[in-house]
């Protein structure tokens, strides 16, 4: 491992409880007293004075790393204090790693984490690493310790500055148009899951804010992969209704963090039976498929009128 390791930016705003589990977990971490964590704390709304004072008066008793920065910002902002954060970190060290307040690291993420972005650095291929691996089952014969995916999660993850600025952040309605209007665009990009030609009208109507939206759409467009690891390196305690994208609670992503180290391997290259397994996490159901069949026409309200809802 070189002692060049990627600073870490933790982004809250006022959930102390998560943000409290978040740390411990990370202060857990082999190479915790190696890495410079930087904490960016988004101002508060009207209402969460307490919550996110409560949250400031925390961040600096926090210890256990070789250094903690901290950076408060003034005005209420998630997406500035989030991607700000993100920029200038990678300004300054062409490379990050970064975390949600709501998410629970193995012991050995840090280490994944860091071996991933010195490996795959000089591998056009990989676009970002994300701590998150899928709770899918991999066959027998599959002996790599990481998978090529083509879904992002962004609770958790690594990137190089080089690969951030790939990222598609202006994404038009001309854009969604010309994946929903053809049907073969239409069918690749849905092979990431059943949700992501929808997401990607939120974003380009600006319906909704989020980063990984815009990287699985950028994987597509561009033809690259996120690295995720096969057991996973962390759990997100914030899907439980509480944050800003997940209004209603899920287990659907609950799992077991790794308990031992796993390699950076080169050499992988992508399995679709596995890619296939991933995306079924995001399956709707036939009711759910009519639903937005009909929505999509300005339908819906219609027939749910009809049938008295």
């Amino acid at each position: 491992m070189s002692t060049d390791l990627a600073p870490i930016a933790l982004s809250t705003y006022s959930r102390l409880g998560h943000l409290k589990q978040t740390v411990e977990a990370l202060q857990k971490n082999e190479l915790a007293s190696e890495s410079e964590l930087y904490i960016f704390s988004d101002a508060a709304k009207a209402g969460d004075e307490d919550k996110v004072q409560a949250v400031r008066n925390y961040i600096k008793t926090i210890d256990g790393f070789k250094k903690v920065h901290i950076y408060e910002r003034k005005e209420n902002d998630r997406v500035a204090n989030n991607r700000g954060g993100m920029r200038m970190l990678l300004e300054k060290y062409d490379q990050m790693i970064f975390l949600e307040e709501d998410v629970v690291t193995s012991p050995y993420f840090l280490r994944f984490m860091n071996d991933s972005l010195q490996t795959y650095s000089n591998d056009d291929r990989v676009l970002a690493i994300t701590g998150f691996g899928s709770p899918v089952t991999y066959p027998d014969d599959y002996n790599w310790d990481i998978v090529l995916g083509k879904r992002m999660f962004c609770w958790a993850f690594a990137i190089w500055k080089s690969r951030f600025q790939l990222i598609e952040m202006d994404i038009k309605p001309k854009e969604y148009w010309k994946v929903r209007l053809n049907p073969f665009l239409s069918y690749r990009y849905s092979q990431a899951g059943d949700d992501v030609i929808t997401q990607l009208k939120m974003i380009a109507y600006s319906k909704v804010e989020a980063l990984d939206i815009r990287i699985d759409f950028t994987l597509f467009k561009r033809g690259k992969f996120v690295i995720s690891p096969k057991v996973s390196m962390i759990h997100s305690i914030g899907l439980d209704g509480t944050g800003e994208n997940w209004l209603a609670s899920t287990n659907k992503f609950d799992v077991d963090v790794a308990s031992i180290p796993l390699n950076a391997h080169v050499g992988v290259s992508p399995d679709a039976s596995i890619l296939k397994k991933m995306a079924s996490l995001h399956k709707y159901s036939i009711k759910q498929k009519i639903a937005l069949f009909l929505k999509s026409l300005g339908l819906l309200d219609f027939v749910l009128r009809i049938k008295g809802r």
